[in-house]
């Protein structure tokens, strides 16, 4: 067996505090007792699945979960996380919006992970850094984070929005990191007009090897006053409030030491405020190099 799906329709009609009082999340797990030494992928929707100590050739794990991951549920995962090192490949996808009381307690070393795919819907700002940060990943080269988030205004935040980004960026882990892709939405709250502004954690202290960006989100992006990544692709995509300011800010910044000459793709796609200024993009990028 080489390819493993459990996919477990565990709510039956029931509520949610039904089956998180009757413990469903754990039950299920019948592959517990197989011999699987040669299972390289596996694929869980609908249910956490527990350590599998003769799987330790696991390269490919999906995991979804369109619940509540919180309190006790995070630490399950990681422990299982933690018990399948040769990992090369993780896709996370899960609901969070009940904030943990207090951090992990425990880590997961993935040494081998490569590439790194997080979706986290309807969560809290609070509620999104457990598992995330209780992951040590130093080799990891691609990374997608897809993060919606409640409105910022209805929760409590020790920091802004800014600080608490760059805290999602464990430095330990990005070194190598060569790929991002950033999708972060607010819930906007057309009664208070809320426009959140936003300095993205692009540093090269940060993101020494970084050269492919895509950025999309709903939030008003503020140029960084730190020196960018060594950028030769640049997508930003239904951004409408991603400007001329930004990206003339981060031109500058790159072409001060010739690093903007390595630049090979700018794309802009569904960005109100970029296409307001086309003529500006273009005295910045040379037609062969730009995508609209």
């Amino acid at each position: 067996l080489n390819d493993l799906c459990l996919n477990y329709d565990f709510a039956r009609g029931r509520t949610w505090a039904e089956m998180l009082a009757g413990g469903t999340l754990w039950r299920g797990h019948l592959y517990r007792s197989w011999n699987i030494p040669n299972l390289y992928s596996l694929s869980c929707t609908g249910v956490i699945p527990i350590p599998i100590p003769l799987a330790k050739s696991l390269t490919k794990f999906d995991f979804n979960l369109t619940t509540d991951l919180s309190y006790q549920k995070p630490r399950v995962l990681v422990s299982f996380l933690a018990s399948v090192p040769s990992l090369e490949e993780l896709s996370l996808f899960y609901m969070c919006y009940t904030p943990r009381p207090s951090a992990l307690d425990v880590t997961a070393s993935l040494p081998n992970l490569r590439k790194f795919n997080v979706r986290i819907t309807n969560t809290k700002w609070e509620a999104v850094g457990p598992i995330h940060c209780a992951l040590k990943t130093p080799k990891i080269r691609e990374m997608s984070l897809s993060l919606q988030f409640l409105n910022p205004s209805s929760n409590t935040l020790d920091s802004d929005t800014t600080t608490y980004l760059q805290n999602l960026f464990p430095s330990a882990n990005m070194g190598r990191l060569t790929d991002l892709h950033l999708d972060v939405f607010v819930e906007e709250d057309p009664t208070q007009g809320f426009v959140e502004e936003v300095t993205l954690p692009l540093r090269e202290s940060l993101l020494p090897c970084l050269n492919h960006l895509t950025v999309e989100t709903n939030l008003h992006l503020i140029p960084s006053p730190e020196y960018p990544p060594p950028l030769t692709e640049i997508r930003i995509r239904n951004s409408h409030l991603v400007n001329i300011e930004w990206l003339s800010t981060l031109h500058a910044q790159m072409e001060s030491t010739h690093a903007w000459d390595a630049i090979e793709v700018v794309e802009i796609t569904n960005c109100s405020s970029l296409m307001s200024a086309k003529q500006d993009v273009r005295n910045l990028v040379p037609g062969w190099k730009l995508l609209i």
